[in-house]
């Protein structure tokens, strides 16, 4: 009898929950219907509308008609005429991790009536035909990536141009989109000259290869590097132009052999030989720049995925050249392991920095290049890399965003969810901007120790070591110290907390303050004072 009362009883709690999923499902199905085409207010953003008679997937490419509507200045509507495209487009799922989550990023090629590929200028960027709508989901900021790329073209790297768009497919609305130029050889992106199967000897054959450090995926198109990572791991090197058809083996054979030299090279004796060594294949100050990039985001992807370098011809000085960059969504605070959310020290430092290869490294340990990396520092610190330059350029993003990412975010919700790998949970679109604003800032002090441009804390302070790091609420202090007082600061600076009459190991409670950073002064029995930073976030 029990075992059938307990029988029933699961039954029922099952269908119970099955009515809740339904409930919830019919909830947001009506919450992504919201925006039809006849409901649709308009847009501030340029609205690009696709329509195919097929499911989009992850290849092989489909046919679609894609429209884009885009009244600078003036709101935009689904039933406009379009003013910048108006045509054929074939169009796949991008993304590797990203596929995991319902808001798809895609490739797309515009092609003429016939399927050929047909160069056209989309939304003021330059004329291509390889394009990617790039949706941001776990970073729900959806600002992250269009911040480093324009920290990027601050120091007049190339990084892919961008506009924010609003996605319509077959009529249904998709979201906040950045309608965004692929990785590429182009007199307008990547700018190498074009390398030809024929190209097989001399100086022909030297330059025009585009690489990256990335997952494997077909053994094909790259290598597994002589030389392992910091771990001992394997790194695998991509070529991504030229590939298949267009790659001729002797290009293969140059490309690999070549880069195994500077690799060679970097673990020798002499690898910073002024005359001889690495500054003899690589442009250095890409390096140094890709590398301020990484860390000043804390990109716990940079070094060892996503990580695009190209060679130059000879002729036009033959140097491995790191860039563009690429992929910053977990970045700037946005994940919850490897530290990445703590917003002291190196990338190399934490668990993911392990599986980097051992390039840069290596090539910090000669004082030369450490010493080029912070005198960069110091000057892009001044002007377009400044707290005033970064929080200006915040808030012109929170601005261009402010109305469009509620419809994103009533079409995809997740405000004041967990959505992996998030290590801190907003309730609404501004407490988000506001972590990062708070993340990015203490980000930036750190690093201004790191790099010479404020005082160090006082070396013989005792170490204080808050755990766990980002805590919910409570926590204690690693170490047997004898606590006095501890007094919370925000990040603009005020007291927000103060406790007292505290003991070795005890816990504290901070969970009536709001999720941030806050910087922690510690008073201990024999006078001294030590301070160090908490991440609060539930």
């Amino acid at each position: 009898m029990y075992f059938r009362f307990m029988c029933l009883r699961k039954s029922i709690i099952k269908l119970a929950l099955l009515l809740f999923m339904v409930f919830n499902a019919t909830i947001a199905l009506n919450a992504q219907t919201n925006f039809s085409f006849e409901t649709f207010e308009g847009s501030s953003l340029p609205l690009v509308l696709i329509s195919t008679s097929d499911t989009i997937v992850d290849e092989p490419r489909v046919i679609a008609d894609m429209k884009i509507i885009n009244h600078e200045g003036g709101m935009n509507h689904p039933d406009d005429e379009p003013t910048d495209y108006e045509g054929r487009i074939s169009i796949e799922i991008r993304g590797a991790t990203s596929q995991s989550f319902p808001k798809r990023s895609f490739s797309l090629e515009t092609q003429d009536y016939l399927g050929n590929n047909n160069n056209v200028s989309l939304l003021g960027m330059p004329e291509e035909n390889d394009w990617i709508l790039y949706g941001p989901y776990s970073d729900k900021t959806m600002m992250r990536n269009a911040i480093i790329y324009g920290l990027g073209e601050r120091i007049d790297r190339y990084t892919v141009r961008r506009r924010y768009c609003e996605l319509f497919i077959n009529e249904n609305y998709r979201g906040v989109y950045l309608l965004m130029e692929s990785v590429k050889r182009d007199e307008n992106r990547v700018d190498i000259a074009k390398l030809l199967p024929s190209d097989t000897i001399g100086d022909e054959l030297t330059g025009g290869y585009i690489l990256k450090i990335d997952r494997m995926v077909v053994e094909e198109n790259g290598w597994r590097s002589d030389h392992p990572s910091i771990d001992g791991g394997s790194v695998w090197i991509q070529l991504c132009k030229p590939k298949g058809p267009d790659l001729h083996p002797a290009q293969r054979t140059y490309i690999e052999e070549h880069i195994g030299m500077f690799e060679n090279l970097l673990v020798g004796d002499d690898f910073s030989d002024p005359s001889s060594g690495y500054s003899q294949f690589i442009d250095v100050q890409s390096f140094v720049d890709l590398s301020l990039a990484n860390e000043l985001s804390k990109n716990i992807d940079g070094y060892r995925l996503s990580t695009f370098f190209f060679k130059e011809k000879d002729s036009d000085g033959g140097k491995i050249v790191m860039g563009p960059w690429w992929d910053y969504n977990l970045a700037l605070g946005n994940a919850d392991f490897c530290d990445a959310a703590i917003p002291e020290g190196y990338v190399v430092d934490t668990d993911c920095g392990a599986t980097n290869p051992t390039w840069f490294e290596r090539l910090r340990s000669d004082a030369s290049y450490e010493e080029l990396m912070r005198s960069t520092w110091r000057v892009y610190r001044s002007d377009v890399w400044s707290n005033y330059s970064i929080d200006l350029m915040i808030d012109s993003l929170a601005k261009v965003l402010s109305e469009p990412q509620k419809r994103d975010h009533v079409r995809w919700p997740r405000l004041g969810q967990y959505v992996w790998p998030n290590p801190f949970v907003g309730e609404d679109f501004d407490e988000e901007v506001q972590f990062l604003r708070d993340w990015l800032d203490a980000r930036l002090i750190w690093l201004d120790q790191q790099f010479g441009l404020t005082p160090m804390d006082n070396p013989s302070q005792p170490p204080l070591n808050p755990y766990p790091q980002p805590t919910q609420g409570l926590f204690r202090i690693r170490g047997n110290l004898e606590l006095v007082s501890l007094r919370f600061y925000d990040i603009m600076g005020r007291i927000v907390d103060e406790k007292q009459h505290l003991y070795s190991y005890q816990t504290i409670d901070i969970q009536h303050l709001p999720n941030g950073m806050y910087v922690i002064e510690c008073t201990l029995l024999d006078g001294q004072t030590a301070t160090t930073k908490l991440l609060k976030s539930n």
